[in-house]
């Protein structure tokens, strides 16, 4: 068989080798790691979140921008509305002249409504959100969350996460195996 060939078949043999453990390196250290420090690592993304992520004061500044404000007034529009046509009387009844009054009347008390209540909201939110996030405890879904994972689900988030560099580990695995076993090839021929 021409030795160049059979240094192909070698290097392909050891690009195989090569990419396959070093996947099966970084399944291992997701099993391995994930299982022994699975608390730690949940308490460390709930720190991260907490303490850098989403401060209590990036929240309330992020729910105070005109497109967070616009945004809950007109979830609070809607609702009044909603509980306007379900809770009172029909205006069907009304003669005509009183009825257009009545609508804009409605329509102009919804707004206000809804405009108030959107400022009490970022107020209330402004000054307590620090204390509203102590008492509910919210960061814990996050560390609940890590926990509940198993090692499978972590390596799978892990690597969708960070799949162009995981596959650049395996790949690189493989072309040094793939460059081990061609040049021994080669070796071998040139020395026979």
């Amino acid at each position: 068989m021409n030795p160049l060939l059979i240094a192909v078949i070698h290097g392909a043999v050891g690009f195989a080798i090569g990419a396959g453990t070093n996947d099966l390196a970084i399944k291992w250290i997701f099993h391995a790691i994930f299982a022994k420090k699975k608390r730690e690592i949940a308490e460390s993304v709930r720190d991260v979140i907490s303490t850098e992520l989403m401060t209590p004061d990036k929240v309330a500044s992020q729910l105070a921008t005109p497109e967070s404000m616009d945004a809950l007034k007109a979830m609070f529009e809607k609702h009044v509305s909603d509980v306007c046509a379900r809770d009172l009387p029909s205006i069907d009844i009304l003669p005509r002249p009183l009825k257009d009054y009545a609508i804009a009347i409605g329509r102009e008390m919804r707004r206000v409504i809804a405009n108030r209540f959107t400022l009490e909201c970022r107020d209330f939110t402004r000054n307590n959100i620090a204390e509203l996030i102590s008492k509910t405890r919210i960061w814990d879904v996050v560390y609940e969350s890590v926990i509940r994972l198993d090692d499978k689900e972590m390596e799978m988030l892990t690597r969708r996460v960070a799949n162009r560099e995981l596959r650049g580990v395996t790949f690189l695995g493989g072309v040094i195996g793939f460059a081990v076993g061609f040049s021994e090839s080669l070796l071998i021929w040139l020395l026979t």
